[in-house]
């Protein structure tokens, strides 16, 4: 069963928000926006997309079910190029179309991946580490 989590946007800096207009079914986790376009990800391998800064989103496929890698945890957008990581696995997607189309990528160990930043061609994510021994 899916939560309505929905969305909200701002373009004054987050001082007031309104509802977007597009209902959007899910648990999202994260959302990323760069110019006028915004990415979110979240759980059962869910992703949208907008082209207008979040007044309105449509539904993308990312390249593998949650039952197989884990829920969507975090995307990061940078221009044209998003990249998401999942929790639970050692899953990774990005794009080069603003989240329309994803292709899979491996991170170097599974485990919780928590969030991900893009900036350019350069990625950085990171993982719980918190249940590991010292």
């Amino acid at each position: 069963t899916y939560n309505f989590k929905g969305a909200a946007y701002s373009d004054d800096y987050g001082c007031t928000w309104s509802t977007s207009s597009s209902s959007m079914i899910g648990n999202w986790q994260s959302v990323s926006l760069s110019g006028e376009y915004a990415v979110a990800v979240g759980n059962n391998g869910g992703a949208v997309s907008s082209s207008n800064r979040g007044y309105s989103w449509y539904r993308t496929s990312m390249p593998a079910s949650e039952s197989q890698f884990g829920d969507w945890r975090s995307v990061s957008l940078s221009g044209q190029y998003p990249v998401a990581v999942a929790s639970d696995s050692n899953q990774a997607a990005y794009s080069s179309d603003y989240g329309s189309t994803w292709t899979a990528a491996t991170l170097p160990s599974s485990g919780q991946w928590q969030s991900v930043s893009l900036d350019g061609q350069y990625a950085v994510a990171v993982m719980d580490l918190s249940n590991e021994a010292e």
